[in-house]
């Protein structure tokens, strides 16, 4: 008599979760694969900020003088002496607006200076009289005392702390140094550097690599252009509001305006601030109010209508993904990351979208680029494969390109 063996029922649904599973399984460690390998990317980018930052500086700073030597060389100059003229003349125009910007605020520091003190004289008269906080002059007293206190204590205990500050200002002027090299050489020898890259690639992918560096200039010439755009703007209602109140630092105040205009929405803001302190201190309270509602109107306009058309046209960027980069790049670089984020935030997204395309074909895939940069027909990329091959292989097989 045989036994029947019992077979414990496996319900229908577990193969279908022990392959979810797996499924699950291997794109965690996937993901943790990618997240190490990120972090370690911007570990390794945080220690190596003091030669990434001249360099990305210098590549900026070529885009936009890029125009100017190449109408020098157009024009007949010899290409050294194109890029020596245009890092001359931005050396010079760059020296002249800081002595005239600097000159103005050292001829007004001590006025302004007398100017402050006796506003914030008066605030606080005023603050103590009334008393809108419950703050009396005993409490102002009290804050002279802890912050006199505090003062020498820095003072006292702040070695590390200048050390510190010297090697900083000693980064900065060898990074700017740097960075003035970097940018002339890059003006000079600019097609010599996209030749020998491009040496490195294979011919069939130097289409795609010569497209792809193509996309990443225009986005930073989109970017030095919609950011210089809004400084001018900027610069010159809120210029017109400081004179018509008649307050001073009329050409810092622009001067700042306009830089700030180069790192969105954060720039603006705080070249606003400044334009409102300097006409509170040196033309009163009603000035700072006028000043401040001009500011805020032209940073509203700006934010609302211009930024977005100019932005959105030069670098293809929602506003939105402009602040999400800004406060990515402040949290993880500080201050050197929020003044990257949106060119290295454009030169990213339009790169992806040359790559989408490329894989989309909407862009020539069987194109081939020589070495100097040059798109080949195809009976130069046959004629250039039968010289590259030896003789037992001429003719033999379809080329890279077909």
């Amino acid at each position: 008599m045989s036994r029947r063996v019992l077979v414990p029922h496996e319900p229908k649904d577990s193969s279908a979760t022990k392959r979810a599973i797996d499924t699950m399984a291997s794109y965690a460690w996937r993901l943790l694969v990618i997240a190490a390998a990120v972090w370690a990317s911007l570990w390794l980018i945080g220690q190596l900020l003091v030669v990434i930052v001249p360099l990305v500086g210098a590549l900026l700073l070529a885009r936009g003088l890029s125009p100017v030597a190449g109408r020098l060389r157009r024009s007949g100059c010899p290409v050294g002496l194109a890029a020596a003229i245009t890092m001359i003349g931005f050396l010079t125009v760059l020296a002249a607006v800081v002595w005239l910007a600097g000159s103005r605020f050292v001829a007004e520091i001590d006025e302004l200076g007398a100017a402050a003190s006796e506003t914030a004289d008066d605030l606080e008269n005023w603050i103590a009289d009334n008393e809108p906080l419950g703050i009396t002059s005993e409490d102002f007293d009290r804050l002279r005392m802890d912050f006199g206190s505090s003062s020498e204590d820095f003072l006292t205990n702040s070695g590390d702390s200048l050390v510190s500050g010297a090697v900083l200002a000693g980064e900065v002027v060898l990074g700017t140094v740097l960075a003035l090299i970097v940018c002339f050489f890059l003006l000079k020898d600019a097609e010599s550097f996209r030749r020998a890259i491009l040496r490195l690639i294979a011919p069939r992918h130097r289409g795609l690599a010569k497209r792809l560096g193509d996309r990443a200039w225009e986005a930073l010439g989109g970017y030095l252009r919609a950011a210089a755009t809004l400084g001018a703007v900027e610069s010159v209602v809120i210029g017109i509001a400081v004179a018509a109140v008649g307050a001073r630092l009329l050409i810092p105040v622009m001067v700042v305006t306009f830089l700030g205009a180069f790192v969105p929405i954060i720039g603006s803001i705080t070249a606003g601030l400044i334009a409102v302190l300097a006409a509170y201190v040196s033309a009163g309270t009603t000035a700072a109010v006028i000043v401040g509602i001009v500011a805020l109107v032209v940073q509203q306009l700006d934010n609302d209508i211009l930024a977005p058309l100019i932005y959105g046209r030069a670098m293809k960027i929602h506003a939105l993904g402009i602040l999400i980069s800004l406060t990515a790049g402040g949290a993880l670089f500080g201050l050197i990351g929020t003044l990257l984020a949106v060119p290295v935030l454009a030169v990213g997204v339009n790169v992806i979208d040359e790559v989408r395309n490329n894989r989309d074909g909407r862009t020539h895939r069987s194109e081939v680029i020589d070495g100097d940069g040059r798109r080949l027909s195809t009976w130069q990329r046959r004629y250039s494969r039968r010289r590259s091959l030896p003789p037992s292989e001429e003719g033999i097989g379809p080329t890279s390109a077909e």
